[in-house]
């Protein structure tokens, strides 16, 4: 490939890393005008983007079903008059708690997230995200609930509030948790157009009792406590972006990065790919209070109860993650493979007869690391050409041209050389010949001296008979017709 100008903000560190090849001129052979890349070359290469991120934090939290029972006038904190006792539940929907490690959410496109890059014109690669023809991603989802409990009491002209939070739970329940949910599902990468969506059943009912404890326990105050929760969220997960170092963003409304095009074996592109993930669904949460002691005072008749563990009056409330949560992959590289093909300048080709043929091979390097498809055609008739049609990665090929004159003189053409190199994808070589009307002769052999002295030959024990000097005219009269013959060869030489 030619050595092109690049744009001034976009540097070479930028586009490729180590193993870009920059080429002088004087070693390429000319671009011909038309210099698009031949579609039948297959001018297109792929990377894979080995791609995972997970995470413990949190999506959405804080799921809240207020005070309950709910009144028409509550005060300013919600409670209400005619209501003895009144609960309000929040609960996080997060990861196991430790010591478990296990992520909230993991996505991995490590198999089958492919960044393609095509050239159909010299001017810039383009570089697309095509979903994936194998559901070869996976999207995990592992989650638990994790409860805070408020309980409000008007008993006996007592107010009493009383609070469990998160903290405690996670800290008595962390050793034998029961409530796990989990659930995984295959995608085809890079999901870009259509979110990939993971609906989570929820545990058996046996394990969605979160609660059952003495809220308080003392001289002054007995509550217990039960809750009991369910839900089947729904994860949804999207790319939304796919930076490539050099080139502009893609995303769903732009498909297509383009990256300006630089002379290279290889392209190094790091890679930054932003997704987002949504949570919607609905949550059961069914809470139990009893109270048997106020300040001090047993309530008389037993414990004055709440229970809403009905399914018909169970609380449910409905939830979703707005804005949707951005998460953000790890940075990668992408190596993508490209041809780089050389072709030489110029050629000259022995002379030949008119109606004869003489030919020449030349090599053609292919540098880059990515396999060339070749072909080539010549301007004259007079002269041919043969290309091998594939050159492999790293890896040189021959093209043979062969010269058949029609007329005598000097003669010249132009091979145009069509290839899948990116930044130089039609090359020309200048061809040069010589026609003649009379055979050409071979060259004469290299000179080695005078012939041996006829004593010598005699002397070496060949066994063969040499002539006396009585054969001294015969002798002569062959060394003067050979004489005579050099002598038109180098008349012919000095007339071309």
């Amino acid at each position: 490939m030619l050595q092109t100008a690049r744009p001034a903000s976009v540097s070479v560190a930028t586009l490729v890393a180590v193993g870009a090849t920059l080429l002088a001129s004087s070693a390429r052979a000319d671009v011909a005008s038309s210099n698009v890349c031949d579609a039948s070359l297959d001018c297109t290469s792929k990377g894979n983007a080995t791609l995972k991120a997970e995470s413990r934090e949190p999506i959405i939290s804080s799921i809240g079903t207020g005070w309950l029972p709910a009144c028409a006038t509550p005060d300013a904190q919600g409670h209400c008059s005619d209501e003895n006792i009144q609960v309000s539940t929040s609960i996080d929907l997060a990861a196991f708690p430790e010591p478990s490690r296990e992520p909230l959410w993991m996505v991995d496109m490590t198999k089958a997230a492919v960044v393609a890059a095509a050239w159909p014109t010299p001017a810039a690669f383009e570089l697309t995200v095509p979903t994936a023809p194998t559901m070869d991603g996976i999207f995990k989802v592992s989650h638990t609930l994790i409860p805070a409990v408020r309980v409000y009491a008007n008993i006996l002209g007592f107010k009493r509030e009383w609070m469990y939070d998160a903290s405690r739970f996670v800290t008595e329940n962390a050793a034998n948790f029961d409530y796990k949910a989990t659930n995984t599902v295959m995608f085809a990468p890079w999901a870009m157009t259509q979110g990939v969506v993971n609906k989570v059943p929820a545990p058996t009912l046996t394990n969605t009792a979160l609660l059952n404890v003495d809220l308080v326990k003392n001289s002054d105050n007995e509550v217990q406590l039960g809750l009991s929760a369910s839900t089947s969220p729904t994860f949804t997960f999207r790319t939304t972006k796919v930076s490539l170092a050099g080139a502009t963003a893609i995303t769903k409304d732009a498909v297509t990065g383009k990256l300006p095009m630089v002379d290279a074996d290889f392209l190094d592109l790091k890679a930054d790919v932003e997704g987002e993930i949504t949570v919607d669904g609905e949550l059961i949460a069914a809470p139990y209070v009893a109270i048997k002691k106020i300040a001090g005072f047993t309530i008389p008749g037993g414990p004055m109860v709440l229970d809403l563990t009905n399914p018909l009056n169970a609380p449910k409330r409905q939830y979703t993650s707005e804005p949707p949560v951005a998460m953000k992959f790890p940075s990668v590289t992408v190596r993508i493979p490209l041809p780089n093909v050389k072709v030489p300048k110029s050629l000259d080709l022995d002379a030949a007869q008119v109606g004869q043929r003489s030919e020449k091979a030349v090599t053609i390097p292919n540098t880059g690391e990515l396999g060339a498809k070749l072909k080539a055609e010549s301007s004259d008739p007079q002269f041919t050409v043969d290309v091998a049609p594939a050159i492999g990665p790293k890896a040189e090929g021959t093209m043979t041209v062969r010269f058949s004159p029609a007329k005598d003189g000097e003669q010249t053409a132009t091979i145009t050389v069509r290839s899948s190199d990116p930044d130089s994808p039609v090359q020309t070589m200048t061809v040069k010949a010589t026609g003649t009307k009379v055979p050409v002769v071979a060259p004469a052999p290299e000179d080695t001296g005078p012939p041996p002295a006829a004593g010598e030959i005699a002397d070496s024990g060949c066994g063969c008979k040499t002539a006396g000097s009585s054969s001294g005219a015969p002798a002569s009269a062959a060394l003067a017709g050979f004489a005579a013959v050099l002598g038109l060869v180098v008349r012919r030489r000095r007339a071309r």
